[in-house]
């Protein structure tokens, strides 16, 4: 049981870091489209686009560490859905806080866009470290 708390809690933080990251980066790419209308769109393009950064970050973190850090755990893929949770949270968190001191955000400061990305990290990481 700790094992898998630890998994999960240190997939979290590492998926948080590099969301902060990307955060930062994601800043420099905004998608701008001039009609309104089209914010439903916006959005798909930009929830596809944080869960892709999310799979080409996890596998470039599998190239780099292609062990599990922790044996393997008696649920296995809880990371698929505990970890975007947890860094859902962060983000969201970590959204709020710029915010509150005057910085812009991207959509990857949401809830949902740190639990996209941390799925296609964990989804890419999950499937390429079985």
């Amino acid at each position: 049981m700790i094992e898998i708390l630890l998994e999960i809690l240190l997939s979290g933080l590492i998926e948080g870091l590099l969301e902060a990251l990307v955060e930062v980066a994601l800043e420099v790419l905004v998608l701008k489209v001039s009609n309104p209308s089209w914010e439903l769109f916006r959005t798909g393009v930009r929830g596809g686009a944080v869960l892709l950064l999310g799979g080409i970050a996890g596998s470039l973190f599998t190239l780099a560490a292609p062990k599990p850090f922790l044996p393997a755990s008696p649920v296995p893929g809880a990371s698929l859905i505990l970890s975007p949770l947890l860094a859902g949270v962060i983000m969201w968190r970590f959204g709020a806080w710029r915010r509150s001191r005057g910085s812009s955000t991207s959509c990857l400061s949401t809830f949902w866009g740190g639990a996209l990305f941390a799925f296609g990290l964990s989804l890419a990481r999950f499937c390429l470290v079985q």
